[in-house]
């Protein structure tokens, strides 16, 4: 899967105000048409709290197109 080689991943804590959805849920969610793309942004996570830099974009799991360069478990997601 083609991903931007030059990011360089980085972690921070996931702010309180995002909603923290287990990455299979998320991934049902789009493609049912819960979330899209113009409703708000989502960063891949891990269960321990680490949100990633690396955006989890509907549009990209609708076409089946989830980042695999780590076990992500979770995306915090932003609503606009």
């Amino acid at each position: 899967m083609p991903f931007e080689a030059e990011l360089q991943l980085t972690f921070t804590e996931a702010p309180d105000y995002g909603d923290v959805i287990p990455l299979e849920e998320f991934v049902e969610s789009v493609k049912s048409g819960l979330f899209g793309n113009d409703d708000g942004t989502g960063y891949y996570s891990y269960k321990d709290g680490r949100m990633s830099n690396v955006l989890a974009r509907p549009s990209d799991i609708f076409k089946g197109l989830i980042d695999s360069r780590l076990p992500w478990t979770q995306v915090v997601w932003f609503n606009k």
